[in-house]
């Protein structure tokens, strides 16, 4: 399995192991698990509160008044792409261990240890 270090915003954060055989809901997302640096620490709110976000936008969505759980669960979605954003913005990228190729990452989450990225 191929291990990458993870820079954000030109920190390392730590270091991921790429699951190629895990799936995130069928799609494009790569997979792997998180072996965070202290570093990581600083940040770590940002993926936490992302999560309960979109955990929430799925009850929201599961409302038995349909309209109203999709317009909490588009409200609920928006405040987490701010932080998805945030976590962005300043740089992420992945540096392959074994061959030194750099991967710009256009989106990164981190639930627990898992890691999924674009």
């Amino acid at each position: 399995m191929e291990r990458f270090q993870i820079f954000g915003g030109g920190v390392g954060i730590g270091i991921v192991t790429h699951a190629p055989s895990e799936w995130v809901d069928g799609s494009c997302w790569e997979v792997g698990w998180l072996e965070p640096t202290p570093e990581f620490e600083s940040i770590r709110p940002h993926f936490d509160q992302e999560q309960l976000m979109m955990d929430w936008a799925v009850r929201s969505e599961e409302d038995p008044d349909r309209s109203k759980g999709e317009a909490r669960s588009a409200w609920v979605l928006g405040l987490a792409s701010g932080l998805q954003r945030e976590i962005i913005e300043p740089g992420v990228w992945f540096v392959s261990l074994s061959s030194g190729r750099q991967n710009l990452v256009a989106e990164l989450h981190v639930r627990a240890r898992r890691v999924f990225w674009r």
